[in-house]
């Protein structure tokens, strides 16, 4: 093998590798967001619980309404 395949099969391995980390810290905010992770950037474990239960209510508030949205539409 020369070592123009050698680097071309690093920099194949890193450019996935790179693009698998973005998907996984792209991954990762999404769960944040959602409340499912805790957010590391709150230092209070309270109010990190209240931001918590905040967020999943949020998304489990808009996910119902997108679910019964064309009941609500109808009816107005």
């Amino acid at each position: 093998m020369s070592n123009n395949d050698k680097n071309s099969d690093r920099s194949m391995y890193d450019q996935q590798e790179s693009k698998l980390s973005a998907q996984s810290a792209a991954f990762i905010q999404m769960l944040t967001k959602r409340g499912i992770l805790e957010d590391p950037d709150i230092d209070d474990e309270k109010i990190r619980e209240a931001a918590k239960k905040k967020k999943r209510n949020m998304y489990h508030n808009t996910l119902l309404m997108l679910q019964h949205y064309r009941n609500i539409a109808v009816t107005k």
